[in-house]
This record gives C-alpha cells, sequence and structure tokens, in this order.
C-alpha cells in the first residue's frame, strides 16, 4: 500500500494528496461492518458488492450526465450540513468510547476519569 501510495502520489500532479479514507467513506464503513455483523453476513464479500454496485451506477451516471441535476441541487447549506453529520457521528462514536470505559471491568475509576480528561482536553484544542 505505501509503494501505491508514493507512485499514485508521484504520478498525480499535486503534492499533498489524501491517501486515507475520508470521514463519510469511513463512517459507511463502520455502519456497513454493523450491518454485517448483525445480519452475519461476510464483510468483505459485501464490500465487494457494494463496490461493483457503486461502479456500476458511476458509470451509468457518468454516461448519462445525470451528476449535473445533482450538482445543482448540492449548495453550500446542503454541504455544510453533510460535515455537521459526519462529526455527530464521530462525536458520537468517541463519547460511546469514554461511557465504554467507566462500564467495563477492565478499567478502574481513575483510567476512565484519566481517558475524559484526556478526551475533553483533545475537544478543547
Amino acid at each position: 500500500q505505501a509503494l501505491a501510495g508514493i507512485i499514485f502520489s508521484l504520478l498525480a500532479g499535486q503534492p499533498e494528496i489524501v491517501l486515507r479514507t475520508t470521514g463519510p467513506t469511513t463512517v459507511f464503513i463502520i455502519e456497513l461492518h454493523r450491518v454485517c455483523d448483525g445480519w452475519s453476513l461476510p464483510f468483505v464479500t459485501t464490500m465487494s458488492w457494494v463496490g461493483i454496485w457503486s461502479s456500476l451506477f458511476m458509470v451509468v451516471i457518468a454516461l448519462t450526465d445525470l451528476c449535473v441535476p445533482i450538482l445543482r441541487s448540492c449548495t453550500r447549506f446542503t454541504q455544510e450540513i453533510f460535515g455537521l453529520f459526519v462529526s455527530a457521528i464521530f462525536i458520537s462514536a468517541g463519547g460511546q468510547a469514554f461511557v465504554k470505559y467507566f462500564h467495563d471491568d477492565e478499567y478502574d475509576l481513575s483510567h476512565a476519569l484519566f481517558s475524559l480528561l484526556l478526551g475533553l482536553l483533545t475537544l478543547q484544542l
């Protein structure tokens, strides 16, 4: 993966290329994994089928030029609301992790409080 990232950054024509997954992609993968666990489906197979169907839809959208009406309806407000939802999901997941420290028998109260303090200080930054 590192070699592919180096080759991609050299051939991309831009010095700063984001190679990792972004917020919405991460949230989608996390939620897909939860659904696969709940329904006892193999995650890799499901993710492969999601990729195949997504690529099919992307080709159809590109060939029929259906992205124009979609882009016209996407305003700055739409982008901000989407960003808010992604941020809320990440903050909620972080809060659930802090609550887990307090309920888990593996950690004592001092570890849980220290983790909470570090999380709140990080949030403050």
